[in-house]
């Protein structure tokens, strides 16, 4: 069956659909792996499902609790989001996924996964 990388960015709340979604790939004999934060892999190998770390990781934002004070303001938390937690960060999470692409032969990306469709095009995939 199909080798299906899961991308995705952010909180728990971003990740818990990709595990659902992941889950049920795996129960229907597919290879799903989870590619996202190295914070998340205790979560996703219990489940038994392969993890790949992608950068950044939650350190390389600063101070996490200043950093999710900004992404949470209503009037200027998405312009917080893409320049404090995405942008920056781009070329490193684009080397990583390319390594967890590699064999893949579908990529499912979060709409924060800026990297996804530069990978997938550079894998062809």
């Amino acid at each position: 069956m199909a080798r299906i990388v899961l991308n995705t960015f952010g909180s728990l709340g971003d990740l818990h659909p990709y595990l659902a979604v992941a889950r049920e790939l795996q129960r229907r004999g597919h290879h799903p792996v989870i590619a996202t934060h190295d914070i998340y892999r205790g979560r996703a190998e219990a489940m038994g499902l392969e993890f790949a770390d992608v950068r950044p990781r939650y350190e390389q934002f600063g101070d996490v609790l200043e950093v999710m004070r900004e992404a949470m303001d209503t009037r200027t938390g998405s312009e917080a989001v893409l320049n404090k937690m995405v942008l920056p960060f781009v070329r490193q999470s684009r080397d990583d996924l390319l390594v967890a692409a590699r064999d893949a032969d579908m990529i499912v990306d979060h709409v924060l996964a800026f990297a996804a469709p530069l990978v997938a095009e550079s894998l062809r995939i």
